[in-house]
């Protein structure tokens, strides 16, 4: 009881302190209601990231929304009272646009294109626009950042990865003038951060880290496919680019999450789970509910499933507990897709699921659905087939749409080695999206392995159709002979 009211009388405290603070400036040279405003708006923004890091109770991430468009009121006033075109304002507001569940990508482009478009009009006066794109100014590094963040969520959620490279190019003009902020020690603004517990809110994500989330994203797409070896220069951007971040941010946990994400790709599994058993813990906009699944998927390539079944059960349990009959029904509907977003608005997690966010029941959030298959192959892996089978079962009725989940649903029955079900899986899964090409593929050795010689070759002969370059079509054309 004690331990609660001293936390409660601390929080009273700190919130009255930031206000005196935003008070006290209003008075001083540059500082107006317009930078006021600006002021109150980041302490909802910042309400919003603290209540999905702190709070835990089933309408947490209703608060964290309504903050955040609180948020976006304030910053909408102080443009009302910008006098001066306060940059700062610009990609403050575009990332707040991006905390929202599902994320407003359109107004968020808006706020960004009118920043840039501001600094370079006061470039122009200045007649400093030769240098713009080469002078450090963090200002410009961010509202780039954000806009290649707007272009990178654009193309997961539409499919274009052409765009892809737009979103690299728009990092490397925020890594170009970036001044590599980092959070500081020293004077009293600093400290009163510190003691309010918001320094992690003071450091950008290192745009470095950035263009590897994107290198990641496009690997992980080619290793689907079957172009491994393609995927290999993206692994080797992405190295260097965490690389890069690491010089100037020493075991930033951002950087790190993305450099066990990159050795899980490349197959070291070892190495991602040190990585993220080391990163367990910190206070950091990295997720944790993300770096979990991705440490438990790892424990079973290892040969660890019991491990990984205790690391997965512990996720679903969470949003189990929020889904409870107890629960209304208006908290039934959340989402908790605010749960897996990173706690800055631009370091995003940047799986397909993330951006096609809507109100569902929480247990069909992508985080619960990945503890739960993840779940399926460690029984899977332990021989546990009436567990596995429940976990399939339950996932599949989540999401019978999406032909991915019974692409694991089918190899998850083909560690079992039961190769009807198998096959069940994978049909449905095949007609879902007949030019999967792993699916074909997985459905071809299911065949193969039940002895189904006529049914594997029509699957394989559809495999190398589809690419015939691909390392699947390079496995199978042996057996089109």
């Amino acid at each position: 009881m004690f331990d609660v009211t001293t936390r409660a009388t601390a929080g009273l405290l700190r919130r009255a302190f930031f206000l005196a603070l935003c008070l006290s400036s209003v008075g001083l040279q540059g500082c107006g209601l317009g930078w006021l405003y600006m002021r109150i708006g980041d302490s909802h923004r910042i309400h919003g990231a603290k209540i999905l890091e702190y709070d835990t109770t089933a309408d947490r991430f209703r608060k964290a929304q309504e903050s955040y468009k609180r948020a976006l009121q304030y910053y909408q006033d102080s443009l009302l009272y910008d006098q001066v075109g306060n940059l700062d304002l610009y990609h403050k507001y575009g990332f707040t646009y991006l905390q929202l569940s599902p994320p407003d990508l359109d107004n968020a482009r808006k706020q960004f294109e009118e920043g840039l478009k501001v600094k370079r009009e006061k470039a122009d006066k200045a007649g400093t626009t030769d240098t713009l794109a080469t002078t450090a100014d963090e200002d410009y590094s961010q509202m780039n950042a954000g806009m290649g963040t707007v272009v990178f969520w654009t193309a997961i959620a539409t499919k274009q990865e052409e765009k892809l490279e737009e979103a690299l190019k728009y990092y490397a003009s925020s890594e170009a003038t970036s001044t590599h902020v980092t959070a500081k020690h020293g004077g009293f603004f600093d400290k009163a951060m510190d003691w309010m517990n918001l320094r992690e809110f003071l450091t950008p994500v290192p745009a470095r880290v950035l263009a590897a989330r994107v290198h990641l994203y496009r690997a992980r797409k080619l290793q689907e496919r079957g172009h491994a070896d393609r995927a290999k220069t993206d692994l080797n951007n992405a190295k260097e680019a965490i690389e890069d971040a690491l010089i100037n941010f020493p075991d930033d946990p951002r950087a790190l999450a993305e450099q066990a994400r990159m050795h899980y790709l490349k197959g070291e599994f070892e190495a991602c789970v040190k990585v993220l058993k080391d990163l367990s813990g910190k206070r950091s906009y990295a997720d944790e509910v993300e770096n979990s699944l991705l440490r438990a998927r790892a424990l079973v390539e290892l040969g660890k499933p019991d491990d990984a079944i205790a690391i997965f059960t512990e996720i679903h349990d969470r949003f189990a507990s929020l889904g409870a009959s107890g629960d209304s029904e208006e908290d039934k509907s959340k989402t908790l897709t605010s749960a897996i977003k990173k706690r800055n608005a631009n370091v995003k997690e940047t799986q397909d699921k993330s951006v096609e966010a809507a109100s569902e029941p929480v247990e069909r959030d992508p985080s619960n659905i990945q503890s739960v298959i993840g779940r399926a192959h460690a029984f899977a892996a332990k021989g546990e087939l009436q567990s596995a089978t429940a976990d399939v079962e339950y996932v599949l009725r989540l999401d019978p749409k999406d032909p991915r989940l019974f692409l694991e649903a089918g190899k998850a029955f083909m560690t079992l080695k039961n190769y009807d079900s198998a096959i069940s899986r994978l049909l449905a899964g095949y007609y879902i999206d007949t030019k999967d090409i792993a699916i074909n593929y997985w459905l071809g050795k299911a065949y193969e392995a039940s002895g189904k010689k006529d049914e594997m070759r029509d699957c394989f002969r559809r495999v190398f159709n589809l690419d015939p370059t691909s390392s699947f079509a390079k496995e199978v054309q042996v057996h089109l002979k």
